[in-house]
């Protein structure tokens, strides 16, 4: 592999060239796509440039946002794994070995841990380990999607061939949450019925049309 920059050979899997220290573009070398253009709504979460629309020749076809500056990407909900499927082959086991190498090569992480805000809507995103154990650690927003830092999608694509996919799938049945039971009433409750706060009153009633019933009742006798 070549810098693009300078031309010059890069061995291994260089996110950034040690001859003229420019950024590669190491994360889109496996993905086929069409770039749509500038979104001038959308700004990089890191650097403010106007995120680039990327069109991928797959199917289904999915957009994804790129940075031209900082060469970050943004995978609206549930697209990353579309990504990573598309663009790597299912293994047969887990290569372990290969795992454990690849885990070591994280992409290293800034001194400082900074927040970032979605593009789509400015929220404040979440930071988690894709996977659980990936040791990339990508900022999510709830609603809108995850963003990836350079070199990171290099990085996933690896793990995710080795055996990545089905430790993402276990992992991903290990923590979701059993649905909430809903609770149907076992009959439709009815009006509400009236008790008069002194029953005495009716009582007397009742005892009052008795004695009047018997009392007809005698004289129809009489007669």
């Amino acid at each position: 592999m070549l810098c693009y920059q300078c031309g010059g050979r890069l061995e291994g899997d260089h996110t950034v060239c040690p001859f003229c220290g420019v950024h590669q573009r190491i994360d889109l070398r496996q993905i086929h796509f069409r770039d749509l253009g500038a979104c001038d709504q959308l700004p990089c979460p890191i650097c403010k440039t106007p995120l680039h629309s990327l069109k991928t020749e797959t199917e289904p076809a999915t957009h994804i946002e790129h940075c031209p500056t900082c060469f970050g990407l943004f995978f609206n909900p549930g697209e990353l794994e579309t990504t990573l499927h598309e663009n790597t082959t299912d293994g047969i086991w887990l290569d372990n070995t290969r795992l454990t190498s690849i885990e070591a090569r994280t992409p290293a992480q800034p001194a400082e841990i900074t927040y970032r805000k979605c593009p789509h809507c400015e929220d404040i995103m979440t930071r988690i380990n894709f996977g659980g154990r990936s040791g990339v650690i990508i900022d999510r927003c709830m609603r809108h999607g995850v963003w990836l830092d350079h070199g990171e999608l290099h990085h996933l694509l690896q793990w995710w061939h080795a055996g990545g996919k089905w430790i993402y799938k276990n992992h991903l049945t290990r923590t979701a949450r059993p649905p909430t039971p809903t609770y149907t009433p076992l009959y439709e409750p009815g009006p509400a019925t009236y008790y008069p706060e002194d029953d005495r009153a009716w009582d007397a009633w009742d005892i009052l049309k008795i004695l009047g019933g018997l009392a007809l009742f005698i004289l129809k006798m009489a007669k």
